[in-house]
Protein backbone atom coordinates (compact mmCIF):
# COMPACT_ATOMS: atom_id res chain seq x y z
CA UNK A 1 0.00 0.00 0.00
CA UNK A 2 1.61 3.26 -1.16
CA UNK A 3 1.78 6.20 1.27
CA UNK A 4 2.87 9.04 -1.04
CA UNK A 5 1.44 9.91 -4.46
CA UNK A 6 3.54 11.92 -6.93
CA UNK A 7 1.54 13.70 -9.63
CA UNK A 8 3.60 15.08 -12.54
CA UNK A 9 3.76 15.45 -16.30
CA UNK A 10 6.44 13.51 -18.16
CA UNK A 11 6.96 16.46 -20.52
CA UNK A 12 7.40 18.95 -17.67
CA UNK A 13 10.64 18.80 -15.61
CA UNK A 14 11.05 14.99 -15.81
CA UNK A 15 14.72 15.10 -14.74
CA UNK A 16 14.09 17.14 -11.58
CA UNK A 17 11.10 14.95 -10.76
CA UNK A 18 13.17 11.77 -11.04
CA UNK A 19 15.88 13.14 -8.72
CA UNK A 20 13.23 14.24 -6.23
CA UNK A 21 11.68 10.77 -6.37
CA UNK A 22 15.08 9.16 -5.74
CA UNK A 23 15.57 11.31 -2.64
CA UNK A 24 12.11 10.48 -1.29
CA UNK A 25 12.56 6.79 -2.07
CA UNK A 26 15.88 6.77 -0.21
CA UNK A 27 14.10 8.18 2.84
CA UNK A 28 10.72 6.46 2.85
CA UNK A 29 11.47 3.45 0.63
CA UNK A 30 10.33 3.02 -2.97
CA UNK A 31 7.51 0.72 -1.85
CA UNK A 32 5.90 3.68 -0.08
CA UNK A 33 5.65 5.90 -3.17
CA UNK A 34 3.30 5.80 -6.17
CA UNK A 35 5.41 7.45 -8.82
CA UNK A 36 4.71 6.29 -12.34
CA UNK A 37 2.73 4.10 -14.67
CA UNK A 38 5.21 1.34 -13.82
CA UNK A 39 3.40 1.02 -10.47
CA UNK A 40 0.26 -0.17 -12.29
CA UNK A 41 0.10 -3.94 -12.98
CA UNK A 42 -0.58 -5.08 -16.54
CA UNK A 43 -4.26 -5.63 -17.20
CA UNK A 44 -5.41 -3.45 -14.29
CA UNK A 45 -8.10 -0.80 -14.81
CA UNK A 46 -5.98 2.33 -15.04
CA UNK A 47 -8.39 4.94 -13.63
CA UNK A 48 -9.77 2.65 -10.93
CA UNK A 49 -6.28 1.83 -9.67
CA UNK A 50 -5.27 5.50 -9.66
CA UNK A 51 -8.39 6.32 -7.64
CA UNK A 52 -7.73 3.45 -5.25
CA UNK A 53 -4.05 4.35 -4.82
CA UNK A 54 -4.84 7.97 -4.02
CA UNK A 55 -7.51 6.94 -1.51
CA UNK A 56 -4.92 4.92 0.42
CA UNK A 57 -2.18 7.57 0.40
CA UNK A 58 -1.45 9.80 3.35
CA UNK A 59 -0.11 12.68 1.24
CA UNK A 60 0.40 13.79 -2.35
CA UNK A 61 2.81 16.14 -4.07
CA UNK A 62 2.00 17.94 -7.32
CA UNK A 63 5.05 18.70 -9.45
CA UNK A 64 4.51 21.98 -11.32
CA UNK A 65 7.08 23.05 -13.87
CA UNK A 66 7.13 25.92 -16.32
CA UNK A 67 5.02 23.96 -18.87
CA UNK A 68 2.54 22.36 -16.46
CA UNK A 69 -0.25 24.77 -17.40
CA UNK A 70 0.50 25.32 -21.08
CA UNK A 71 1.19 21.83 -22.46
CA UNK A 72 -1.39 20.95 -25.11
CA UNK A 73 -2.96 17.72 -26.31
CA UNK A 74 -3.36 16.37 -29.85
CA UNK A 75 -6.32 18.72 -30.34
CA UNK A 76 -4.17 21.75 -29.62
CA UNK A 77 -6.07 22.55 -26.44
CA UNK A 78 -4.48 22.75 -22.96
CA UNK A 79 -4.34 19.30 -21.46
CA UNK A 80 -5.91 20.48 -18.21
CA UNK A 81 -9.06 21.45 -20.09
CA UNK A 82 -9.65 17.78 -20.92
CA UNK A 83 -11.67 16.03 -18.15
CA UNK A 84 -9.79 12.80 -18.99
CA UNK A 85 -6.33 14.37 -18.56
CA UNK A 86 -4.44 12.11 -16.17
CA UNK A 87 -2.88 14.88 -14.03
CA UNK A 88 -6.28 16.55 -13.69
CA UNK A 89 -7.85 13.20 -12.76
CA UNK A 90 -5.18 12.54 -10.09
CA UNK A 91 -5.48 15.94 -8.43
CA UNK A 92 -9.28 15.95 -8.55
CA UNK A 93 -9.27 12.57 -6.81
CA UNK A 94 -6.89 13.81 -4.12
CA UNK A 95 -8.97 16.94 -3.52
CA UNK A 96 -12.22 14.93 -3.34
CA UNK A 97 -10.73 12.67 -0.68
CA UNK A 98 -9.10 15.61 1.14
CA UNK A 99 -5.62 14.10 0.82
CA UNK A 100 -2.97 16.67 1.92
CA UNK A 101 -1.31 18.07 -1.23
CA UNK A 102 1.95 19.99 -1.49
CA UNK A 103 2.40 21.85 -4.81
CA UNK A 104 6.11 21.81 -5.67
CA UNK A 105 7.25 24.51 -8.07
CA UNK A 106 10.38 23.51 -9.99
CA UNK A 107 12.98 26.24 -10.58
CA UNK A 108 11.25 29.39 -11.89
CA UNK A 109 7.75 27.95 -12.21
CA UNK A 110 4.92 29.98 -10.67
CA UNK A 111 1.66 28.92 -9.09
CA UNK A 112 -1.12 29.18 -11.73
CA UNK A 113 -3.83 31.79 -11.28
CA UNK A 114 -7.15 30.23 -10.18
CA UNK A 115 -8.85 31.52 -13.34
CA UNK A 116 -6.34 29.63 -15.49
CA UNK A 117 -7.30 26.15 -14.26
CA UNK A 118 -10.58 24.20 -14.31
CA UNK A 119 -13.03 24.93 -11.51
CA UNK A 120 -12.37 21.50 -9.99
CA UNK A 121 -8.67 22.33 -9.51
CA UNK A 122 -8.90 25.89 -8.23
CA UNK A 123 -8.33 24.81 -4.63
CA UNK A 124 -4.79 23.76 -5.65
CA UNK A 125 -3.96 27.39 -6.43
CA UNK A 126 -4.69 28.44 -2.85
CA UNK A 127 -2.44 25.85 -1.21
CA UNK A 128 0.92 26.91 0.22
CA UNK A 129 3.51 25.90 -2.37
CA UNK A 130 7.17 24.98 -2.04
CA UNK A 131 10.03 25.75 -4.45
CA UNK A 132 12.69 23.22 -5.41
CA UNK A 133 15.64 24.44 -7.46
CA UNK A 134 18.22 22.49 -9.46
CA UNK A 135 21.16 24.08 -7.65
CA UNK A 136 23.07 23.86 -4.37
CA UNK A 137 19.84 24.48 -2.44
CA UNK A 138 18.28 21.27 -3.73
CA UNK A 139 19.06 19.02 -0.73
CA UNK A 140 17.84 21.60 1.78
CA UNK A 141 14.63 22.19 -0.15
CA UNK A 142 14.01 18.45 -0.50
CA UNK A 143 14.51 18.02 3.25
CA UNK A 144 11.65 20.49 3.75
CA UNK A 145 9.47 18.38 1.44
CA UNK A 146 10.38 15.35 3.56
CA UNK A 147 9.40 17.24 6.71
CA UNK A 148 5.98 18.02 5.19
CA UNK A 149 5.47 14.35 4.35
CA UNK A 150 6.65 13.20 7.78
CA UNK A 151 4.12 15.45 9.48
CA UNK A 152 1.29 14.13 7.33
CA UNK A 153 2.33 10.48 7.54
CA UNK A 154 2.67 10.55 11.31
CA UNK A 155 -1.10 10.55 11.72
CA UNK A 156 -2.50 7.37 13.33
CA UNK A 157 -4.40 6.59 10.11
CA UNK A 158 -1.07 5.90 8.45
CA UNK A 159 -0.56 2.75 10.52
CA UNK A 160 -2.14 0.80 7.76
CA UNK A 161 -2.01 -2.87 8.55
CA UNK A 162 -1.65 -5.36 11.35
CA UNK A 163 -1.11 -9.09 10.87
CA UNK A 164 -1.41 -11.56 13.73
CA UNK A 165 -0.06 -14.99 12.77
CA UNK A 166 -0.92 -16.19 16.28
CA UNK A 167 -2.00 -14.78 19.64
CA UNK A 168 1.51 -13.84 20.70
CA UNK A 169 3.04 -12.10 17.71
CA UNK A 170 2.07 -9.54 15.11
CA UNK A 171 3.41 -7.13 12.55
CA UNK A 172 2.45 -3.48 12.25
CA UNK A 173 3.37 -1.62 9.08
CA UNK A 174 3.20 2.05 8.22
CA UNK A 175 5.11 5.29 7.88
CA UNK A 176 7.75 6.91 10.05
CA UNK A 177 6.81 7.10 13.70
CA UNK A 178 6.22 3.45 14.68
CA UNK A 179 8.63 3.94 17.60
CA UNK A 180 7.90 7.64 18.10
CA UNK A 181 9.11 8.75 21.52
CA UNK A 182 11.68 5.96 21.70
CA UNK A 183 15.40 6.67 21.52
CA UNK A 184 17.34 3.76 20.07
CA UNK A 185 20.84 3.76 21.58
CA UNK A 186 22.68 0.64 20.48
CA UNK A 187 22.78 -2.04 17.80
CA UNK A 188 24.92 -5.11 17.24
CA UNK A 189 24.67 -7.83 14.61
CA UNK A 190 25.58 -11.51 14.68
CA UNK A 191 25.12 -11.76 10.91
CA UNK A 192 22.99 -10.25 8.16
CA UNK A 193 19.76 -11.78 9.52
CA UNK A 194 20.33 -11.81 13.30
CA UNK A 195 20.93 -8.91 15.64
CA UNK A 196 19.71 -6.74 18.51
CA UNK A 197 18.71 -3.10 19.11
CA UNK A 198 18.28 -1.46 22.54
CA UNK A 199 16.87 1.88 23.60
CA UNK A 200 14.95 3.98 26.09
CA UNK A 201 12.29 2.59 28.43
CA UNK A 202 13.80 -0.88 28.28
CA UNK A 203 13.27 -1.23 24.53
CA UNK A 204 14.72 -4.42 23.01
CA UNK A 205 14.33 -5.38 19.32
CA UNK A 206 15.48 -8.66 17.77
CA UNK A 207 16.17 -9.19 14.07
CA UNK A 208 15.18 -12.59 12.74
CA UNK A 209 15.29 -13.95 9.21
CA UNK A 210 11.61 -14.87 9.34
CA UNK A 211 10.03 -11.85 11.03
CA UNK A 212 12.45 -8.96 10.56
CA UNK A 213 12.73 -6.66 13.62
CA UNK A 214 10.65 -7.93 16.54
CA UNK A 215 9.91 -5.80 19.61
CA UNK A 216 10.42 -7.84 22.79
CA UNK A 217 8.35 -7.38 25.95
CA UNK A 218 10.49 -5.10 28.23
CA UNK A 219 12.37 -6.75 31.06
CA UNK A 220 13.20 -3.42 32.72
CA UNK A 221 11.93 0.09 32.11
CA UNK A 222 15.18 2.03 32.39
CA UNK A 223 17.13 3.19 29.35
CA UNK A 224 19.35 0.54 27.77
CA UNK A 225 22.52 1.95 26.21
CA UNK A 226 24.55 -0.75 24.44
CA UNK A 227 24.23 -4.38 23.32
CA UNK A 228 26.86 -6.92 22.32
CA UNK A 229 25.73 -9.96 20.33
CA UNK A 230 28.11 -12.92 20.57
CA UNK A 231 26.02 -15.55 18.76
CA UNK A 232 22.41 -16.33 17.93
CA UNK A 233 21.99 -17.61 21.49
CA UNK A 234 24.23 -15.27 23.49
CA UNK A 235 24.16 -11.49 24.05
CA UNK A 236 24.71 -8.87 26.77
CA UNK A 237 23.10 -5.46 27.39
CA UNK A 238 24.05 -2.59 29.73
CA UNK A 239 21.96 0.40 30.73
CA UNK A 240 21.20 3.12 33.22
CA UNK A 241 21.19 2.57 37.00
CA UNK A 242 23.70 -0.27 36.66
CA UNK A 243 21.40 -2.52 34.64
CA UNK A 244 23.06 -5.55 33.02
CA UNK A 245 21.06 -8.16 31.09
CA UNK A 246 22.25 -11.51 29.74
CA UNK A 247 20.66 -13.50 26.92
CA UNK A 248 21.01 -17.26 26.48
CA UNK A 249 18.84 -20.12 25.21
CA UNK A 250 16.38 -19.48 28.09
CA UNK A 251 15.84 -15.82 27.19
CA UNK A 252 16.82 -12.52 28.80
CA UNK A 253 17.69 -12.32 32.51
CA UNK A 254 18.92 -9.51 34.73
CA UNK A 255 22.23 -10.08 36.48
CA UNK A 256 23.80 -8.34 39.44
CA UNK A 257 26.20 -5.55 38.49
CA UNK A 258 27.18 -4.22 41.90
CA UNK A 259 26.75 -0.59 40.83
CA UNK A 260 23.95 1.95 40.48
CA UNK A 261 25.91 4.15 38.07
CA UNK A 262 24.77 4.47 34.47
CA UNK A 263 26.63 2.01 32.24
CA UNK A 264 27.39 3.36 28.77
CA UNK A 265 29.39 0.71 26.92
CA UNK A 266 30.66 -2.86 27.14
CA UNK A 267 33.03 -5.27 25.44
CA UNK A 268 32.61 -9.05 25.72
CA UNK A 269 35.27 -11.61 24.75
CA UNK A 270 32.85 -14.52 25.14
CA UNK A 271 29.76 -15.53 27.09
CA UNK A 272 31.59 -15.29 30.43
CA UNK A 273 34.27 -12.58 30.29
CA UNK A 274 34.27 -8.88 29.44
CA UNK A 275 34.25 -5.27 30.59
CA UNK A 276 31.73 -2.43 31.03
CA UNK A 277 32.27 1.31 31.63
CA UNK A 278 30.04 4.21 32.56
CA UNK A 279 29.35 7.32 34.61
CA UNK A 280 31.80 8.69 37.18
CA UNK A 281 34.64 6.61 35.75
CA UNK A 282 32.92 3.31 36.49
CA UNK A 283 34.80 0.24 35.26
CA UNK A 284 33.34 -3.24 35.77
CA UNK A 285 35.01 -6.53 34.96
CA UNK A 286 33.15 -9.74 34.16
CA UNK A 287 34.81 -13.08 34.92
CA UNK A 288 32.86 -16.32 34.75
CA UNK A 289 29.66 -14.23 34.38
CA UNK A 290 30.28 -12.42 37.68
CA UNK A 291 30.60 -8.62 37.51
CA UNK A 292 32.86 -6.77 39.97
CA UNK A 293 34.08 -3.20 40.34
CA UNK A 294 37.58 -2.51 38.97
CA UNK A 295 39.83 0.41 40.06
CA UNK A 296 39.55 3.44 37.76
CA UNK A 297 42.03 6.34 37.50
CA UNK A 298 39.33 8.65 36.06
CA UNK A 299 36.28 9.98 37.90
CA UNK A 300 34.20 11.33 35.01
CA UNK A 301 32.06 9.49 32.47
CA UNK A 302 33.65 6.81 30.31
CA UNK A 303 31.59 6.46 27.13
CA UNK A 304 33.31 3.62 25.29
CA UNK A 305 35.60 0.64 25.65
CA UNK A 306 37.39 -1.59 23.14
CA UNK A 307 39.73 -4.53 23.72
CA UNK A 308 42.24 -6.29 21.51
CA UNK A 309 42.84 -9.08 24.02
CA UNK A 310 42.13 -9.84 27.69
CA UNK A 311 45.48 -8.17 28.46
CA UNK A 312 45.19 -5.04 26.33
CA UNK A 313 42.42 -2.48 25.76
CA UNK A 314 41.33 1.15 25.84
CA UNK A 315 38.48 3.21 27.29
CA UNK A 316 37.64 6.87 26.64
CA UNK A 317 35.09 9.52 27.52
CA UNK A 318 34.66 12.98 29.01
CA UNK A 319 37.23 15.72 28.37
CA UNK A 320 38.82 13.69 25.58
CA UNK A 321 40.55 11.38 28.05
CA UNK A 322 41.84 7.97 26.89
CA UNK A 323 42.73 5.15 29.30
CA UNK A 324 44.78 2.06 28.46
CA UNK A 325 44.73 -1.36 30.14
CA UNK A 326 48.01 -3.26 30.25
CA UNK A 327 46.76 -6.52 31.75
CA UNK A 328 47.17 -5.25 35.30
CA UNK A 329 45.71 -1.75 35.66
CA UNK A 330 43.94 1.03 33.77
CA UNK A 331 46.04 4.18 33.27
CA UNK A 332 45.38 7.53 31.62
CA UNK A 333 47.65 7.82 28.58
CA UNK A 334 46.50 10.92 26.70
CA UNK A 335 43.86 13.63 26.39
CA UNK A 336 42.58 14.78 23.01
CA UNK A 337 41.19 18.23 22.20
CA UNK A 338 37.57 17.08 22.54
CA UNK A 339 34.79 17.76 25.03
CA UNK A 340 33.73 14.11 24.83
CA UNK A 341 34.98 10.97 23.10
CA UNK A 342 31.78 9.07 22.32
CA UNK A 343 33.12 5.95 20.63
CA UNK A 344 36.37 4.21 19.82
CA UNK A 345 37.58 1.36 17.64
CA UNK A 346 41.05 -0.18 17.50
CA UNK A 347 41.89 -2.41 14.54
CA UNK A 348 45.28 -3.40 15.96
CA UNK A 349 48.03 -2.10 18.25
CA UNK A 350 48.93 0.75 15.89
CA UNK A 351 45.68 1.65 14.12
CA UNK A 352 42.52 3.07 15.65
CA UNK A 353 39.86 5.78 15.61
CA UNK A 354 37.78 7.86 17.99
CA UNK A 355 34.74 10.06 17.34
CA UNK A 356 33.35 12.80 19.53
CA UNK A 357 32.60 16.46 19.61
CA UNK A 358 33.87 19.83 20.68
CA UNK A 359 31.81 22.89 21.57
CA UNK A 360 31.61 25.50 18.84
CA UNK A 361 30.95 28.23 21.40
CA UNK A 362 33.63 29.40 23.82
CA UNK A 363 32.43 31.99 26.37
CA UNK A 364 34.70 34.91 27.16
CA UNK A 365 37.18 34.48 29.98
CA UNK A 366 36.30 36.61 33.03
CA UNK A 367 38.24 39.83 33.41
CA UNK A 368 40.45 39.09 36.43
CA UNK A 369 41.48 42.74 36.67
CA UNK A 370 38.00 44.01 37.54
CA UNK A 371 37.40 45.58 40.95
CA UNK A 372 34.74 43.33 42.48
CA UNK A 373 33.83 45.91 45.08
CA UNK A 374 32.29 48.26 42.52
CA UNK A 375 30.64 47.98 39.14
CA UNK A 376 31.37 51.06 37.01
CA UNK A 377 29.11 51.75 34.02
CA UNK A 378 31.52 50.36 31.43
CA UNK A 379 31.90 47.10 33.40
CA UNK A 380 28.14 46.83 33.78
CA UNK A 381 27.67 47.26 30.03
CA UNK A 382 30.39 44.67 29.35
CA UNK A 383 28.70 42.18 31.67
CA UNK A 384 25.31 42.89 30.15
CA UNK A 385 26.72 42.30 26.66
CA UNK A 386 28.30 39.03 27.80
CA UNK A 387 24.98 37.90 29.31
CA UNK A 388 23.29 38.68 26.00
CA UNK A 389 25.92 36.67 24.10
CA UNK A 390 25.51 33.74 26.48
CA UNK A 391 21.73 33.83 26.08
CA UNK A 392 22.09 33.95 22.30
CA UNK A 393 24.50 31.02 22.42
CA UNK A 394 22.05 28.97 24.47
CA UNK A 395 19.20 29.60 22.03
CA UNK A 396 21.38 29.04 18.97
CA UNK A 397 22.77 25.85 20.45
CA UNK A 398 19.25 24.46 20.69
CA UNK A 399 18.57 25.43 17.10
CA UNK A 400 21.75 23.74 15.94
CA UNK A 401 23.57 26.86 14.80
CA UNK A 402 26.19 26.54 17.55
CA UNK A 403 25.79 22.86 18.36
CA UNK A 404 28.88 20.74 19.13
CA UNK A 405 31.08 20.06 16.13
CA UNK A 406 31.82 16.47 15.19
CA UNK A 407 35.45 15.36 15.20
CA UNK A 408 37.37 12.21 14.23
CA UNK A 409 40.88 11.39 15.42
CA UNK A 410 42.98 8.59 13.91
CA UNK A 411 45.71 6.67 15.74
CA UNK A 412 48.73 5.72 13.70
CA UNK A 413 51.93 4.26 15.17
CA UNK A 414 51.67 6.00 18.52
CA UNK A 415 50.21 9.36 17.44
CA UNK A 416 46.62 10.66 17.51
CA UNK A 417 45.85 13.13 14.71
CA UNK A 418 42.65 15.00 13.83
CA UNK A 419 41.06 13.80 10.58
CA UNK A 420 39.90 16.13 7.83
CA UNK A 421 36.12 15.61 7.70
CA UNK A 422 33.12 17.58 6.40
CA UNK A 423 31.88 20.06 9.00
CA UNK A 424 29.05 18.30 10.81
CA UNK A 425 27.28 18.03 14.15
CA UNK A 426 28.38 15.76 17.00
CA UNK A 427 29.58 12.27 16.06
CA UNK A 428 28.53 9.49 18.44
CA UNK A 429 29.48 6.12 16.97
CA UNK A 430 32.07 4.68 14.59
CA UNK A 431 32.61 1.29 13.00
CA UNK A 432 35.64 0.47 10.86
CA UNK A 433 36.07 -2.69 8.79
CA UNK A 434 39.54 -1.86 7.48
CA UNK A 435 41.51 1.42 7.69
CA UNK A 436 39.93 2.70 4.48
CA UNK A 437 36.37 1.47 4.98
CA UNK A 438 34.00 2.50 7.75
CA UNK A 439 31.10 4.60 9.03
CA UNK A 440 30.60 7.36 11.60
CA UNK A 441 27.15 8.59 12.69
CA UNK A 442 25.71 11.27 14.95
CA UNK A 443 23.66 14.43 14.66
CA UNK A 444 21.84 17.07 16.69
CA UNK A 445 18.24 18.15 17.34
CA UNK A 446 17.85 19.06 13.67
CA UNK A 447 18.59 15.54 12.42
CA UNK A 448 21.14 12.80 11.92
CA UNK A 449 24.44 12.72 10.06
CA UNK A 450 26.25 9.83 8.35
CA UNK A 451 29.89 9.93 7.24
CA UNK A 452 31.57 7.23 5.19
CA UNK A 453 35.29 6.63 4.80
CA UNK A 454 36.45 5.43 1.40
CA UNK A 455 39.81 5.72 -0.33
CA UNK A 456 41.29 7.66 2.57
CA UNK A 457 38.57 10.34 2.68
CA UNK A 458 35.51 10.99 4.84
CA UNK A 459 32.40 12.09 2.94
CA UNK A 460 28.92 12.93 4.18
CA UNK A 461 26.09 10.93 2.65
CA UNK A 462 22.49 12.03 2.19
CA UNK A 463 20.42 9.89 4.55
CA UNK A 464 16.84 9.48 5.76
CA UNK A 465 17.68 11.01 9.16
CA UNK A 466 18.74 14.27 7.49
CA UNK A 467 16.35 17.08 8.44
CA UNK A 468 14.21 14.90 10.72
CA UNK A 469 13.91 16.60 14.11
CA UNK A 470 15.35 14.57 16.96
CA UNK A 471 16.70 11.78 14.76
CA UNK A 472 20.24 11.82 16.18
CA UNK A 473 21.93 8.57 15.16
CA UNK A 474 23.43 6.82 18.20
CA UNK A 475 24.98 3.65 16.82
CA UNK A 476 25.91 1.84 13.62
CA UNK A 477 26.52 -1.84 12.89
CA UNK A 478 28.39 -3.10 9.84
CA UNK A 479 27.44 -6.50 8.42
CA UNK A 480 29.45 -6.21 5.20
CA UNK A 481 30.68 -3.56 2.78
CA UNK A 482 27.19 -3.44 1.22
CA UNK A 483 24.96 -3.92 4.28
CA UNK A 484 24.81 -1.88 7.51
CA UNK A 485 22.29 -0.64 10.08
CA UNK A 486 22.04 2.60 12.06
CA UNK A 487 19.70 3.55 14.92
CA UNK A 488 18.80 6.74 16.74
CA UNK A 489 16.21 9.11 18.16
CA UNK A 490 12.52 9.17 17.20
CA UNK A 491 12.66 5.38 16.84
CA UNK A 492 14.81 5.74 13.73
CA UNK A 493 16.07 2.50 12.16
CA UNK A 494 18.05 2.88 8.94
CA UNK A 495 19.27 0.12 6.66
CA UNK A 496 22.15 0.47 4.20
CA UNK A 497 21.79 -1.94 1.31
CA UNK A 498 23.87 -1.64 -1.84
CA UNK A 499 24.78 2.05 -1.74
CA UNK A 500 21.48 3.39 -0.34
CA UNK A 501 20.35 4.21 3.20
CA UNK A 502 16.64 3.57 3.67
CA UNK A 503 14.20 4.07 6.49
CA UNK A 504 13.04 0.75 7.96
CA UNK A 505 9.27 0.90 8.51
CA UNK A 506 8.17 -2.59 9.49
CA UNK A 507 8.11 -3.79 13.09
CA UNK A 508 6.83 -7.00 14.67
CA UNK A 509 5.42 -7.05 18.18
CA UNK A 510 6.02 -9.96 20.55
CA UNK A 511 3.54 -9.98 23.41
CA UNK A 512 5.20 -12.92 25.14
CA UNK A 513 6.74 -12.38 28.58
CA UNK A 514 10.51 -12.00 28.90
CA UNK A 515 12.51 -13.89 31.49
CA UNK A 516 12.82 -11.98 34.76
CA UNK A 517 15.25 -14.07 36.77
CA UNK A 518 18.29 -12.57 38.48
CA UNK A 519 21.60 -14.35 38.65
Amino acid sequence: MKKIFISYRRDDEPFATKILYDKLAAYFGSDEIFYDIGDIPKGAHFLELIEQSISQCGAAIAIIGSKWLTLTGDDGQPRLSNPNDMVRFELEAALRRKIPILPILINDAKMPHPDAVPQSLREICFLQDHHVHSNDQFDREVSEVIQFLIEKLRQPANLTDVIMPDRGTGVLTGALGLLAGTQLNGIDMVNASDGWIVGSQGTILRLTARDGWVKIEPLVHTSLTKVRALSTSSAWIVGEAGVILRYDERGWARVTSGTSHHLLSLYMFNEQDGWAVGAEGTILRCQNRVWTDFPSPFKKALHCITMLSPQHGWAAGAEGVILEYDGIAWKQITQLDLDVIEDMVMLNESSGWVVGHKSSYEPDEPDQSEDKSAVPPRTFIRRLAKAARDAYAAVSNFAGDLSPIGEIFAYNAGTWERENIPRCSALIAIKMVVPDEGWAVGGNVLGGVILRRQNGNWVELYNPAHGHLGAVLHDVAVVSDVKSWAVGGSGMILQYDWNTWKLHTSLHIDSGQAETSTS
